[in-house]
């Protein structure tokens, strides 16, 4: 299991990307370290977010850091949350390109750091 984190200073937003490991492994690491139960879905990606009083967590899994399409995917959730629903900035005409400047950058932080 290999762990990288990606940082974002305009929102100042980051996610922590697990990789390397099964569903399975992943499952373990997030209830033992967050006391978070995985559903698991025999999938090959997750992003979970996790919420506390004090911070909010949130943990992308790939099977493979070589898997780009699967990573764009959690990415996608990633955004959504951090800008939908913690910003509360809807996705409009008039969004759509801080939307995808967002992904943009996570996507060009996450493939430097699991090359």
């Amino acid at each position: 299991m290999h762990k990288k984190t990606i940082k974002e200073k305009v929102f100042g937003t980051s996610a922590t990307i697990i990789y390397d490991c099964s569903e399975e492994e992943f499952a373990e690491y997030m209830n033992k370290k967050y006391n978070y139960s995985i559903k698991r879905i025999f999938s090959i990606g997750k992003t979970v977010i996790v919420e506390d009083d004090e911070y909010t967590d949130v943990i992308i899994w790939i099977h493979s850091p070589k898997d780009m399409i699967t990573l764009s995917h959690e990415l996608l959730h990633l955004i959504t949350f951090w800008l939908k629903t913690y910003y509360e900035i809807p996705l409009s005409d008039d969004t759509e390109e801080v939307y995808t400047m967002l992904h943009s950058s996570y996507m060009r932080e996450s493939i430097k750091k699991l090359k």
